[in-house]
């Protein structure tokens, strides 16, 4: 028997990982490690020295594993799900509902004041025509938005904490 440890990986497995250690890494590589550094200083993992160091050094990385070495010591983040969108069907329920229900009301107090100028029309209109240009699908232009304005979906605007 030799003294020599012995590397429990074939000596093929070995020299595809050495192949893979030395792969170049491209720009989107690079981009992508300095972010999550960057994610990990935000949750206090790394103070700014040190990320303006390791910043410096995915962006100066010429292979792939000089890229790992970077977060080697670092937690796996776990990526946020992507929030599902709800079908407009859902989104026009929830509007409409709300729709009739304020503006019944609002006609309830017209009425009961006195039934003069019928002031209701207002609120009717303005939120009938965003409740109906939502529905139509006539926001997008000829070139996929509305001329400046950015896109949004229809129905309350519901933000993620972790964004």
């Amino acid at each position: 028997m030799s003294d020599e440890p012995t590397n429990p990986l074939p000596s093929d497995v070995r020299a595809s990982d050495q192949r893979a250690s030395r792969v170049r890494a491209s720009d989107a590589e690079r981009e992508r490690a300095a972010t999550l550094l960057r994610d990990h200083a935000a949750e206090g993992r790394l103070d700014t020295d040190e990320l303006a160091e390791r910043v410096g050094r995915a962006y100066s990385a010429a292979t792939r594993s000089e890229l790992a070495a970077l977060t080697s010591d670092l937690p796996v983040i776990e990526p946020t799900p992507a929030r599902e969108r709800r079908p407009l069907r859902t989104v026009l329920r929830g509007e409409v509902g709300a729709f009739v229900i304020v503006n019944l009301l609002l006609i309830a107090v017209w009425a009961t004041s006195g039934a003069g100028y019928f002031w209701p029309i207002w609120p009717l209109l303005g939120w009938g025509i965003g409740i109906a240009s939502c529905g139509s699908g006539r926001r997008h232009g000829r070139f996929g938005l509305a001329s400046g304005h950015r896109a949004r979906g229809c129905g309350p605007s519901r933000r993620s904490v972790a964004q």
